[in-house]
């Protein structure tokens, strides 16, 4: 999609690459056209070290973007777009910390391209939150979110911590009105709220900036 073109449609503001070490020039030259323009690229390693061949490459093919030897973290600026590294904290690192970490560099590198995130779910600690699958949809003026906590690991932790409810507090950008769609409940205007999600059943919101009568 790409290398057709598609980051030059659709309005899109943000591109996400996780682990994209190989990439055509094609896919490179439209990137770079993306960043030029505005965009905002965002990768967790060096990408296009490698051609869509996997073959090595003396030279990232967008390394006038991603400078080489750059920090972990480091923010580039490039034409009228930025570009920025979101440090990998290792895929089978599912620890609260390495979550929380995680969470933490993609925010900084969002908020960097001027975007917000949706909602922030933190525990009673206020420690972010990584092991609740949150999905968006817009529909109109509302905006739906749906919340589905993470399948337990084994059926020990199924049996146990995963059959209780887990208490989140949600964060939003600004006041909503809140509607709880499943237990046909309003939540008030309010950008802040305790939720209590259920085990096994997604949580599903619906937030608008004026009141709706259901």
């Amino acid at each position: 999609m790409v290398a057709q073109g598609a980051l030059q449609r659709g309005g899109w503001r943000v591109l996400i690459l996780p682990g994209a070490i190989a990439l055509s020039s094609q896919e490179a030259d439209e990137i770079r056209r993306f960043v030029a323009r505005g965009g905002t690229v965002i990768a967790d390693a060096e990408p296009a070290t490698y051609d869509q061949h996997s073959r090595r490459l003396a030279r990232s093919l967008l390394a006038d973007i991603f400078k080489p030897g750059a920090g972990a973290n480091a923010t580039f600026a490039f034409g009228k777009g930025h570009a920025a590294y979101v440090a990998s904290h290792g895929i089978h690192d599912a620890s609260a910390d390495a979550n929380e970490a995680a969470l933490r560099d993609l925010r900084r590198a969002l908020l960097g391209a001027q975007m917000q995130w949706p909602l922030i779910l933190t525990d009673a600690a206020g420690r972010s939150i990584g092991d609740v699958d949150m999905r968006f949809f817009q529909n109109g003026e509302t905006l739906i979110v749906a919340l589905q906590r993470d399948s337990p690991l084994s059926p020990v932790s199924a049996g146990s911590a995963g059959a209780v409810a887990q208490m989140v507090s949600v964060s939003l950008p600004r006041k909503s009105f809140v509607y709880d769609v499943r237990a046909k409940k309003a939540l008030g205007n309010t950008d802040r709220m305790v939720l209590a999600l259920d085990p096994d059943e997604p949580t599903l919101l619906a937030l608008q900036k004026r009141l709706c009568r259901h």
